[in-house]
C-alpha cells in the first residue's frame, strides 16, 4: 500500500479524492493520527478554495478544499482535541449554512464533548435543510 499512495516518503502528487479520502481514513482508523494529519495537510495545501473556469466570470467553491478542512475536524476529534475539532467544524457549518453535512459534522463534535443540547440545536437546523436525510437521523438516535 506504500507504494500506491506514497512516493519517496510523500504523499503522490497524482491521488485522486476518492484515494486521498481512503488514505485519510486507513490512516484513521488504524489510529495513525499524525499520517491522517499528513494526509490533510497535503489536501488542504494542494487545494485553493475556490475553482476558476474558463470563460466564466466566477469562481466555484473547491470540494477538495472542503474535503480537507472537514478531514482536520475529523482528525482533531477522533485523536480528542475536542475544542479545536469544534472550532474548525464550527467555522466550516456556519461559512456554508446550506451544507447539512458540515451541520450535522459539528453537531456530532458537540456531541463528543458532553454538550447534548447544543447538539440537539444543531441538528434541528440541519433538518430544516433536508428533514429525510439518512444520516441526520442516524445522528439524531
Amino acid at each position: 500500500m506504500t507504494e500506491l499512495f506514497y512516493h519517496k516518503e510523500t504523499i503522490a502528487p497524482d491521488l485522486s479524492d476518492e484515494e486521498l479520502a481512503d488514505l485519510f481514513y486507513s490512516h484513521l482508523e488504524s489510529e495513525n493520527y499524525p499520517g491522517a494529519l499528513t494526509v490533510t495537510q497535503h489536501t488542504i495545501n494542494t487545494s485553493p478554495p475556490f475553482l476558476r473556469l474558463m470563460g466564466t466570470p466566477t469562481s466555484i467553491p473547491n470540494d477538495t478544499w472542503l474535503q480537507g478542512h472537514s478531514f482536520l475536524s475529523t482528525v482533531a476529534k477522533y485523536s480528542n482535541d475536542l475544542p479545536q475539532a469544534e472550532m474548525t467544524a464550527r467555522e466550516l457549518a456556519y461559512n456554508a449554512p446550506g451544507n447539512q453535512g458540515l451541520r450535522i459534522d459539528y453537531a456530532s463534535v458537540l456531541q463528543a464533548r458532553g454538550w447534548p443540547r447544543a447538539a440537539e440545536n444543531e441538528l434541528k437546523k440541519a433538518e430544516v435543510i433536508e428533514p429525510r436525510n439518512i444520516n441526520l437521523e442516524v445522528e439524531q438516535a
